[in-house]
């Protein structure tokens, strides 16, 4: 019984802390904008075998972010969203991995997929 009583004391002291206010919101715009593809690269997963996928095109479609939710054609298609901090996270119908990345403060855009055989690099910079 004891574990109960602690476990619900510390519970609630950890709902009064404060909540950054970077962690509550998603971007209100700051990442905005049509990103032009730079490089789309493949290599070899997690078992080191080169994957067999078709080379994907030199030049990914763009990345377009539009309050704070994020898509792009780029390996069949996907979407997702960046926070207030510049972190991309995707998702594609293609692979059940997901799409990681982050905007830097020149506009840069880079994303990796990594998968059990493949391993795609992506990378876009945005237009002003």
């Amino acid at each position: 019984m004891k574990f109960r009583e602690n476990a619900a004391i510390i519970s609630v002291v950890l709902l009064m802390l404060p909540i950054p206010a970077f962690a509550q919101t998603a971007s209100q715009g700051g990442f905005d904008g049509v990103y032009k593809g730079v490089s789309n690269q493949m290599s070899a997963g997690q078992t080191g075998q080169m994957c067999r996928n078709p080379q994907p095109t030199p030049v990914p479609p763009d990345l377009v972010i539009t309050n704070g939710n994020a898509q792009s054609r780029v390996l069949g298609g996907m979407q997702g969203t960046v926070n207030g901090q510049g972190v991309l996270s995707l998702r594609t119908s293609a692979m059940p991995a997901p799409v990681l990345g982050q905007i830097d403060a020149q506009g840069t855009a880079r994303a990796q997929l990594s998968g059990f055989y493949c391993v795609y690099r992506i990378v876009w910079q945005k237009q002003r």
